[in-house]
């Protein structure tokens, strides 16, 4: 779903219609990747959780790994370079991107909460469909704050470069 949504949001920055099949199998082009960046970035995030000393350093990382699914889908990198991609981004940003996705994760959160209990009164059923309907919203914050900083960051950077990633090609619009 992740990789689907990121797609999607992609295409939608490419301004063109999301095919819902296309943003799957794009998906599962890039699974493994993604994966292996989510559990090499957490593998090493909970290490460092597991000593007093580290708590630090595994919040500054996890502000600094936070776009390894963007980078590892969009930019095609593997699970370590991904989170080098993805520190690279962040870096002279990290208070403005732990900001922006802080208040987006408790607006989500409490959002979460209401559909919940408007929903069910089992409460297993409330947290997961109030899960299920705000987690989208997450990665498609995320995936915005990812495009606003590569925009700033990569000079090179535009929707041809965006197409290219992709692997879409860009049609010609009447009058450009």
């Amino acid at each position: 779903m992740q990789g689907a949504l990121i797609h999607g949001i992609s295409e939608q920055f490419l301004r063109r219609p999301i095919r819902i099949g296309g943003a799957y199998a794009f998906s599962l082009r890039r699974f493994f990747p993604r994966l292996g960046a989510l559990i090499l970035s957490g593998m090493a995030l909970v290490l460092m959780w597991l000593t007093v000393l580290g708590i630090p350093f595994a919040i500054r990382y996890a502000g600094l790994w936070v776009f390894v699914l963007q980078t590892a889908s969009v930019e095609e990198c593997g699970p370590r370079s991904a989170m080098s991609r993805s520190a690279k981004l962040v870096r002279g940003s990290w208070s403005r991107v732990a900001g922006i996705l802080f208040v987006s994760g408790i607006l989500f959160g409490i959002l979460g909460g209401i559909i919940g209990l408007l929903v069910g009164f089992i409460p297993v059923a409330r947290a997961t469909i109030g899960t299920i309907i705000t987690a989208p919203f997450l990665i498609i914050a995320h995936t915005l704050l990812y495009f606003d900083l590569r925009t700033q960051k990569d000079e090179a950077f535009n929707l041809e470069v965006l197409a290219s990633d992709l692997r879409i090609e860009v049609e010609e619009r009447p009058g450009s």
